[in-house]
């Protein structure tokens, strides 16, 4: 095995030059270091470099597509003599299965210096890596192996078509009623904003279930390009935000909360549901989720009633549930978007998912249990709503975003649905390396530009 040392300051020169054993390093600390042969100290007898002054930097961006997958740790050795560190990397999968535990025995100049270690990792996937030195810790993190070859294998049911042929057509039974409410403190001159309220799929009672979503739309009388959001699992504890008519004047907006969620969790409506992943599991007519995406389904067909709606320019984005709603309803919507921005997507491969981390694996376990099911009946339910299966159907433009240290909607899990999609679909990927379960600062700026391209005129 061959590690790459990258270093700054004369010291490091003159230590090398004393010595016999070889290793790659470059004059400065780079990327991509011009590499060069140069002798390294082998002294046993050196005192140990404290670990406060090694630090693991992104490296890469933590994304290895058909390169070999690299870790790098840096030192900072404030001592004018050289000081030895043992490195060790433990890397498992996803799933926490080891794949290799490597130590490694150095010597560090004074000054600013680097290791970059290969790793012998040729299977796509997300893995774990835990970096320590002189037996303390330094960081945990994830990585992403050729991640786009990941396969998370699509397990529709022979029936699965027909199951959301034949939910819409129930969808369709339920007249939608659709009412808007002016706020005018919201409004503007150039646009005005709406609550608007419809009926949608019953739940496990006889009552059409009601939603809500705020509507934008301007007030010149033109036609106007439409972005549909699709909201993120409610947590509560906080007043919805409210779009204003001078956010976007010249567009149409509609921020969608699904039945019991965000509008429809808040005085003066309430929550009928509970836990909404938990509501109704005890089979696929029953679930939230059949009726969630059948409120992302109606939403888009509102979009189709408003004058004001250009539906030659029909977007949509989410992110986390929003995420899993909006390629549902790129899925299963009577009209097409003309593309869509998913962003860290929910309730993906649920297999995976529920090995990776225990939300929301415990809430459905417990569920299995109290049904009496076994594994396979547990994830032949799930499957009917797991957006890589989703995916299979979705036809618009798709641009996505994950964290790589995501451990709500782990990485894997929102790789699902984007791997999946059909060959052909016009596809755009990025990942944040350090970025947990969040929405990137740039990512509106980011998707909106990538809107652009399929914007008719």
């Amino acid at each position: 095995m061959k590690y790459f040392i990258t270093t700054v300051g004369a010291a490091m020169m003159a230590l090398l030059a004393a010595t016999a054993m070889t290793i790659s390093l470059s004059s400065c600390v780079t990327d991509d270091p011009i590499l060069v042969d140069v002798p390294i100290p082998t002294d046993t007898t050196l005192m140990p470099l404290k670990a406060e002054y090694a630090t693991v930097p992104v490296y890469n961006n933590w994304v290895f597509e058909n390169v070999q997958p690299s870790l790098r740790m840096t030192f900072k050795n404030p001592e004018d003599t050289v000081r030895q560190a043992v490195v060790q990397w433990i890397v498992t999968t996803d799933k926490k299965t080891a794949v290799l535990t490597k130590d490694t025995t150095l010597n560090v100049p004074a000054g600013t210096s680097d290791i970059v270690m290969p790793l012998a990792i040729n299977h796509p996937g997300i893995y774990k890596v835990s970096a320590s030195m002189n037996g303390k810790f330094i960081r945990a993190f994830n990585i992403a192996v050729d991640p786009t070859e990941i396969v998370s294998p699509v397990d529709k049911q022979a029936d699965f078509d027909q199951f959301w042929a034949e939910t819409k057509a129930e969808l369709a039974m339920i007249e939608p009623q659709y009412t808007l409410t002016e706020i005018p403190e919201k409004s503007s001159s150039a646009r005005k904003v709406y609550l608007l309220e419809f009926r949608s799929l019953k739940d496990m009672g006889d009552t059409a279930a009601i939603a809500r979503a705020y509507w934008c739309e301007p007030t010149d009388g033109k036609a106007h390009r439409v972005t549909i959001h699709y909201q993120g699992y409610d947590s509560g504890g906080y007043k919805p935000w409210i779009p204003s008519g001078n956010d976007n004047p010249n567009e149409c907006d509609l921020f969608l909360s699904t039945r019991g969620q965000l509008i429809n969790n808040r005085t003066p409506y309430t929550n009928k549901y509970g836990d909404w992943f938990a509501y109704g599991f005890t089979s696929k007519e029953t679930w939230y989720y059949r009726g969630a995406f059948c409120d992302a389904i109606r939403a888009l067909d509102f979009v189709y009633t408003r004058a004001a709606a250009d539906t030659l320019n029909v977007f949509a984005e989410g992110s986390s549930q929003g995420g899993a709603l909006a390629y549902a309803a790129a899925a299963l919507g009577n009209h097409k978007f003309n593309a869509i921005a998913p962003c860290v997507p929910f309730l993906g491969d649920y297999p995976d998912y529920f090995e990776i981390v225990s939300w929301p694996g415990n809430t459905a376990k417990t569920a299995k249990k109290a049904n009496g099911w076994t594994d396979e009946q547990l994830y032949e339910m799930l499957s009917y709503f797991d957006t890589k299966n989703l995916a299979t159907l979705v036809t618009c433009p798709v641009i996505e975003t994950i964290g790589l240290q995501d451990g709500t909607c782990p990485p894997h899990t929102n790789l699902a649905p984007y791997n999946n999609l059909p060959a052909g679909v016009d596809k755009e990927i990025s990942y944040h390396a350090e970025m947990q379960h969040a929405i990137p600062s740039n990512w509106s700026n980011t998707y909106r530009t990538f809107f652009k391209k399929y914007v008719v005129e």
